[in-house]
């Protein structure tokens, strides 16, 4: 695994370390009560939002982690592929914003294939998103594929 990428899934998937939450309550209880009594009740949060409303999958999206390490995080938490960002975005929104492979495209639309019809906040689909921000990185073709043209195709009819 990659450092930065398995520090960041830790970060967000494990309950704060016992010196964090201590600080956090004015080191008023001791770490050992802590460690014991508090700590162990804590969730993890691969669910929950971060403050900015990504998920631990949306933050990997963005990070470009392997698609190895989504498919892992899929199997292991597969209720993540259908929470939407504050902008009501999906994790294949984020992906085609953020120009990922198209191996990772993929793996999110098997995973969750009605999310090619989802409109963000801008009322964007993730494949508008793909178009306006990343297109010109991939193999058609294989996009038009991918994305199942054939329910897109009004996007490329001219007046």
């Amino acid at each position: 695994l990659e450092p930065r990428i398995f520090k960041l899934l830790l970060d967000r998937c494990t309950p704060p370390r016992t010196k964090v939450i201590c600080s956090a309550l004015g080191h008023q209880i001791p770490e050992d009560v802590v460690r014991a009594h508090i700590r162990p009740f804590l969730p993890t949060v691969p669910l929950m939002h971060d403050c900015i409303g990504h998920t631990v999958l949306q933050s990997m999206i963005i990070h470009h982690a392997p698609t190895y390490m989504i498919q892992m995080l899929l199997e292991a938490c597969p209720e993540l592929i259908y929470k939407k960002t504050k902008s009501q975005r999906t994790p294949l929104h984020m992906a085609c914003y953020c120009g990922v492979s198209i191996e990772m495209l993929e793996v999110l639309i098997e995973a969750y294939p009605d999310a090619t019809n989802e409109c963000d906040r801008s009322d964007r689909t993730p494949f508008e998103a793909l178009l306006l921000h990343n297109a010109f990185e991939y193999d058609h073709n294989k996009l038009f594929s991918i994305f199942n043209v054939d329910t897109l195709g009004s996007l490329f009819l001219v007046g």
